[in-house]
């Protein structure tokens, strides 16, 4: 058999990458907003500056959008929120193993 899952810190993973990608989505544009208007305030901005700005923020999003979305299932490893084209985006269980959204077997 494997190693003992430690289901606890498992969840707390996908809470982790669902936080981060929450805070680079909201706090990250409303910083790249922010440091747009400054520079033009401040007479400094110009089309490449505005583009560096809004491309690392979006280039931000996309990295952790896929490291939340590619969240391996604790028990099984596989990808937990796999989907085949045409279903539901969010499935409460994996598509693997079965294992429910959130649940530790050993309790």
């Amino acid at each position: 058999m494997g190693e003992p899952v430690d289901y606890d810190a498992a969840w707390e993973n996908y809470r982790t990458r669902r936080r981060l990608f929450f805070v680079v989505w909201i706090v990250g544009f409303v910083l790249a907003a922010f440091l747009n208007w400054l520079l033009l305030v401040l007479h400094m901005a110009n089309k490449v500056t505005f583009l560096g700005i809004m491309a690392a923020w979006m280039i931000s999003f996309i990295v952790t959008a896929n490291g939340w979305s590619q969240f391996p299932c604790p028990r099984c490893g596989q990808q937990f929120f796999r989907r085949a084209r045409g279903d539901a985006p969010a499935k409460s269980s994996c598509q693997g193993c079965a294992l429910p959204f959130g649940h530790d077997p050993t309790k």
